[in-house]
């Protein structure tokens, strides 16, 4: 699933992460801080590290963005 959330800093964006996060990951609604780490930023560091991704090599960093929004395009059909 992708949540993509932008806005400026001090807008409120903490806050709409903890009212999703307790709507998509809780059992019962109910705000927890572990939820949180469900919505991740992208580029997330993690999932270069997934796919051996050299993150101080700026072009291997475009080249699987770009894979993943072709990916991406792929899956909602966007050609």
């Amino acid at each position: 699933m992708i949540i993509w959330l932008a806005s400026y800093p001090k807008s409120g964006n903490t806050m709409l992460r903890s009212m999703l996060s307790a709507y998509f990951f809780s059992e019962d609604g109910k705000f927890n801080f572990n939820l949180l780490k469900n919505i991740t930023q992208f580029p997330n560091v993690n999932i270069f590290r997934k796919y051996d991704i050299d993150i101080n090599n700026d072009n291997e960093v475009l080249k699987i963005i770009y894979i993943f929004k072709k990916k991406l395009m792929k899956r909602i059909k966007i050609q």
